[in-house]
């Protein structure tokens, strides 16, 4: 069995509380990042182009990675995130000035058994 993964990596900024869109195996998302002083973390949501919540108000811990929802499997984007700690992995990084220590992946597993492909999609040869 064979496997290939795709991701996409997100540049952050360094400002407290912004939004941004990415286009995720050609559907747009809106990905809006919020800075929670009481806890000191930043929380994301993550909606697609029809309002509809992929992630909803989910705190960001570094190198923990979340399983988008199901309205995001629906749409065939069964895909996990995750804040990556970047460089010095030993050093424990800046949660609100990030955009030098972590990137936020999107990344999915995809089966590419050939047999089971063809099963899948009713291909014969």
């Amino acid at each position: 069995m064979e496997f290939d993964v795709f991701t996409t990596n997100v540049v952050l900024q360094d400002i407290p509380s912004y939004t941004t869109s990415i286009t995720l195996e050609g559907q747009l998302l809106r990905l809006s990042f919020i800075w929670n002083e009481r806890i000191g973390y930043r929380v994301l949501a993550i909606k697609n182009s029809r309002d509809e919540y992929y992630l909803q108000n989910t705190i960001l811990y570094p190198n923990e990675a979340f399983e988008l929802n199901s309205n995001a499997v629906f749409d065939d984007l069964p895909y996990k995130v995750v804040l990556q700690k970047t460089g010095d992995v030993s050093k424990v990084g800046n949660i609100f000035n990030w955009s030098k220590d972590f990137i936020l992946c999107f990344s999915r597993t995809v089966d590419l058994d050939v047999k089971k492909l063809n099963v899948v999609y009713g291909v014969t040869t």
